[in-house]
């Protein structure tokens, strides 16, 4: 007994260094950090799009035959997403992946009215293309930015805060809807979309990653210092902490 104790305490303290280190390793990126943040945001909003989207159709614009024939057009719109995905390249991906999030208003500026159900439904087959699409982009960016070894870490954080705002959309939604009202909620929701990702283009850490000639993604200031140094390499160095708890002392 006192063995396993002792393993799951040790299992606890590895637990809480991988998540200090990738932290840091974020953080030391504070651009990058904000770009996360605001696709955090934008998460937030669109589960405005899945709560209230149905109560607009049940208000007199067909009901659940409607929202079955949007979500349909969406799903088919992230299947073509996904395939774009295999070969589209961006030359500056997290500009192009933000400027693209803009499309996301959509969804929910066509519910205000409403509009009819064949615009609303291809303005959603169109914004779920890019989601699916930017989600690649974003996923091959983040895999070629950071160490191989800080990879999981980062990922983690990058769900956590993905996980943790789409939920709390989903439970703002009907109170604010209740409070605001549901035309005026919906378009708040698109601004809320839209403006945080377009204003992150303007930091330029986030403008700096770009597609080098060989196909490889990194920051254009780093990549060009590197290039100077004698043992330079392709995926710049962060520093971050690899000791393991216990072995200071040993």
């Amino acid at each position: 007994m006192h063995l396993r104790r002792q393993v799951r305490r040790l299992e606890k303290q590895h637990f809480f260094a991988d998540l200090r280190d990738g932290w840091l390793v974020v953080a030391q990126r504070r651009w990058y950090l904000a770009n996360l943040l605001c696709w955090g945001v934008w998460n937030f909003a669109i589960a405005f799009f899945f709560v209230l989207g149905p109560v607009v159709m049940q208000q007199g614009h067909g009901g659940a035959t409607s929202w079955s024939v949007i979500m349909i057009t969406g799903s088919v719109g992230s299947i073509v997403g996904g395939l774009a995905a295999l070969r589209y390249r961006p030359r500056r991906p997290l500009v192009t992946t933000n400027a693209a999030a803009v499309i996301g208003i959509a969804p929910l500026a066509l519910l205000a009215p409403p509009a009819p159900l064949y615009v609303i439904a291809l303005g959603v087959a169109v914004a779920f293309v890019m989601t699916s699409l930017v989600g690649e982009v974003l996923a091959t960016t983040q895999q070629q930015l950071f160490p191989e070894e800080m990879l999981a870490r980062v990922s983690s954080l990058d769900w956590m805060i993905s996980l943790i705002a789409m939920p709390a959309g989903y439970a703002a939604a009907a109170p604010v809807a209740e409070f605001l009202g549901m035309r005026t909620t919906l378009l708040a929701a698109a601004a809320l979309i839209g403006t945080p990702c377009l204003l992150m283009n303007l930091l330029p850490g986030v403008r700096s990653v770009k597609r080098f000639p060989d196909g490889t993604i990194g920051i254009a200031g780093e990549r060009e210092a590197a290039a100077l140094l004698p043992e330079a390499t392709s995926v710049p160095t962060l520093k971050v902490s690899t000791e393991t708890p216990g072995s200071s002392g040993r």
